[in-house]
């Protein structure tokens, strides 16, 4: 199958295509015909070799995507073949196919795009995290994908939300109203 390599780590413009055989599946995991995969900050560490993750090199980025499930292994559950599904893995996104663990896997509601289900997954993840288990509802660099899904998850979760940009000409991206804007450097702003 065709996939992204990297070769050294570097930039990731260094990249190129190449064919890897098609992984195998255990017994716990899906097999996804890749249809969207967007890339993040995570990537591109990984990449240049600045992760605390080094994958053995060559290996293929990608550490979300999202797609169809085209085989499923014999205890894999909640999960069959046909389901639309985002996935989250640290790298093989970035392929014809990925095969990813069943509990990685999140089957999308109709309507949700392959691309919509990839990049909310890529940035509502982290904005989960760090809101529900680490508790830390300042937003800083509240205009980027995590940051907006940041805000919007710590509103759903009955937080006030205090999130910063970086200039004032990202207000608007985020619906924000101005505070507090000579006592934090950076420019801070409440949610409406």
């Amino acid at each position: 199958m065709k996939a992204w390599l990297c070769k050294r780590f570097g930039s990731i413009d260094d990249l190129a295509i190449g064919e890897v055989p098609s992984p195998a599946l255990g017994d716990c995991q899906v097999r996804v015909k890749v249809a969207a995969v967007p890339l993040g900050l995570m990537d591109t560490l990984m990449v240049e070799g600045l992760y605390q993750l080094k994958p053995t090199l060559p290996y293929t980025p990608g550490a979300v995507g999202a797609g169809e499930v085209i085989e499923v292994g014999p205890h894999a559950r909640d999960v069959k073949i046909g389901d639309r599904v985002s996935f989250l893995n640290y790298f093989g996104a970035l392929a014809e196919e990925a095969i990813t663990d069943d509990h990685n896997v999140v089957v999308l509601p109709e309507g949700v795009s392959y691309e919509e289900g990839a990049s909310s997954r890529l940035s509502y993840t982290p904005a989960y995290l760090a809101l529900a288990w680490r508790a830390k509802l300042l937003v800083t660099g509240a205009s980027g994908g995590v940051g907006h899904a940041a805000i919007r998850l710590g509103k759903a979760l009955g937080a006030k939300v205090i999130a910063s940009v970086g200039r004032s000409s990202k207000m608007d991206t985020v619906s924000l109203v101005p505070i507090m804007s000579s006592i934090i450097p950076r420019v801070a702003y409440a949610i409406k």
